[in-house]
């Protein structure tokens, strides 16, 4: 399971610290200040460091994401709205890596082949959000170093993303669902979903019914 440190406003040195001693393993956050705060992330692990309940950085997954400029907010943007996406995509990963000393995965939430190869040798693991399978399958043909993740929405306007997910699957690709609940919630209080929370056992909640339900349509 991921924790997600988006819209924690002024929180998510506390939230991530807090997570961190809770068992959390793997953040997603980004270098976008409208709705997330990276530089109070990369301070919350690092106290999790100092007070010995990490015992090195390596221990935790995390993962960043570069946002183009229709993401930010005028005068809030980690680079200049007017520069190349070159230049955008070399300011935001250099910001993260400040405000985050280390990290796993990169993630685009818009990109080209082009833009694929300028990070290739700089980040572990690739991926991208928010992108449809039809561009996913010429992506992933393009590129020699392959997407290690898809993060998406995980809802029934897109079927779940039952085509995509079996794409994912047989490459080796991770698929990441966001938005399972906020975006579903007339589903989250169906009967039926009611119903097989209840047949799953005493404690079980309805969001873990609900995407183990949608997980199961292929």
């Amino acid at each position: 399971i991921i924790y997600s440190t988006a819209w924690k406003k002024e929180r998510p040195s506390e939230s991530t610290f807090s997570a961190i001693e809770r068992g959390y393993r793997a953040f997603d956050t980004a270098c976008q200040p409208r709705s997330y705060r990276e530089d109070l992330v990369g301070k919350g692990i690092r106290r999790a460091i100092a007070e010995g309940i990490l015992k090195a950085r390596d221990e935790i997954w995390v993962q960043s994401k570069f946002t183009p400029p229709s993401g930010h907010d005028v005068g809030t943007a980690p680079f200049d709205l007017s520069a190349s996406i070159s230049e955008q995509v070399h300011t935001s990963i250099a910001r993260s890596l400040q405000n985050l000393s280390y990290k796993k995965a990169w993630i685009f939430m818009q990109m080209t082949t082009s833009t694929w190869t300028l990070v290739t040798h700089k980040i572990r693991t690739i991926g991208v959000s928010n992108m449809p399978l039809s561009i996913l399958r010429r992506l992933y043909a393009a590129v020699d170093v392959k997407p290690g993740v898809v993060q998406n929405r995980f809802i029934a306007e897109t079927r779940y993303e039952i085509p995509l997910r079996r794409f994912c699957r047989v490459r080796g690709i991770s698929f990441q669902a966001f938005s399972v609940l906020k975006d579903e919630s007339d589903v989250l209080n169906s009967t039926l979903v009611e119903n097989a929370a209840a047949c799953l056992g005493k404690g079980t909640s309805k969001g873990l019914a609900m995407h183990l339900m949608a997980l199961s349509l292929g």
